[in-house]
């Protein structure tokens, strides 16, 4: 600056702030007030998203606990079940081996049996001749 110059009001170098300035700085004030504000509701918006999910997915979690529990209880009535019709198959198995057992000695015996009588009846009938 030259001496004697009046320097332009709002000017880098004037010590009174211009009317544009404070206009400028209200504005950029607003923006970023809006911006902010913006940026919150964005913000709580996620949250209440997030929120919802993740009671969502809570009641899906206790749902699937539920639904587990009553699939354990129905996989020990099943077990229960198994177990006692194995112990049932058993006692058949048992009882059909004994029965076969059993059956055989009497087939045999009554081969034996046929054999005697056979025997038997041939020499009666070469005596009686």
């Amino acid at each position: 600056m030259y001496k004697g110059q009046e320097q332009p009001s709002g000017s880098k170098y004037s010590k009174s702030p211009s009317p544009y300035r404070e206009n400028e700085n209200n504005n950029s004030i607003v923006d970023d007030e809006q911006q902010i504000n913006q940026i919150l509701r964005t913000l709580k918006s996620r949250y209440l998203n997030l929120d919802n999910l993740i009671s969502d997915k809570e009641e899906e979690k206790q749902q699937i606990i539920d639904d587990v529990s009553i699939l354990n209880k129905r996989l020990m009535a099943l077990e229960k079940s198994i177990q006692k019709k194995k112990i049932q198959y058993e006692k058949y198995d048992k009882t059909l081996k004994d029965a076969e057992s059993a059956f055989m000695k009497i087939t045999d015996s009554t081969k034996s049996l046929l054999q005697i009588v056979k025997t038997n009846m041939g020499e009666i009938q070469r005596k009686s001749k």
